[in-house]
């Protein structure tokens, strides 16, 4: 298997993972065969401690696709671990939403969305 494939093994079975260079100890989000850091090879993909929270977020009204996104919904950028930033779909309320607020992986869609709630 290949990088991309052992991590999307992982988020079916509902674990989000992030990379993480053995050499320099940063942690990189999408998988990749290099540190973008360091430049090194000793990578592995873990499990992120469950530290993610909204950074920030936008409404989305009009869809560009309405058979798969049903408008209002909301795309956010998730901050994991104070390190990772993630574009995703926020599967929330209007009402719940806001920066800061705590969230966990919820799913990675057959489309290649990662939901967030």
């Amino acid at each position: 298997m290949d990088i991309w494939e052992d991590w999307l093994e992982l988020v079916k079975k509902g674990n989000f993972t992030i990379q993480i260079c053995i050499d320099c100890n940063k942690s990189q989000f999408y998988p990749r065969s290099f540190c973008q850091f360091c430049n090194g090879k000793n990578l592995e993909l873990v499990s992120y401690k469950d530290q993610a929270h909204i950074y920030s977020f936008t409404e989305i009204l009009r869809s560009p696709n309405p058979e798969k996104f049903t408008p209002p919904y909301f795309i956010g950028l998730v901050e994991i671990d104070n390190a990772i930033k993630v574009i995703c779909q926020l599967n929330l309320n209007k009402d719940e939403i806001s920066i800061g607020k705590p969230v966990k992986f919820k799913e990675l869609t057959n489309d290649g969305i990662i939901i967030f709630h």
